[in-house]
């Protein structure tokens, strides 16, 4: 199988969480980005719901409440 490069810009902080968590997995972050991509091609889908986070969610009704 032919491979290619895939290179994305990120946030320096989020790309360090997720290669400390995903090291504390037993894989690097290029296997988990692989993951990722398999899954979702195989589901034809992102494999996981996408919506947004509570916290942002109530911060927003609080702050149209005022």
């Amino acid at each position: 199988m032919a491979t290619t490069v895939l290179q994305i810009r990120m946030d320096e902080d989020l790309k360090n969480e997720a290669a400390d968590l995903f090291d504390k997995m037993g894989m690097d972050l290029p296997t988990a980005i692989r993951v990722f991509l398999k899954r979702a091609v195989a589901e034809k889908a992102i494999p996981f719901e996408v919506r947004e986070p509570r916290a942002a969610y109530s911060a927003n009704r609080g702050i149209a409440a005022l």
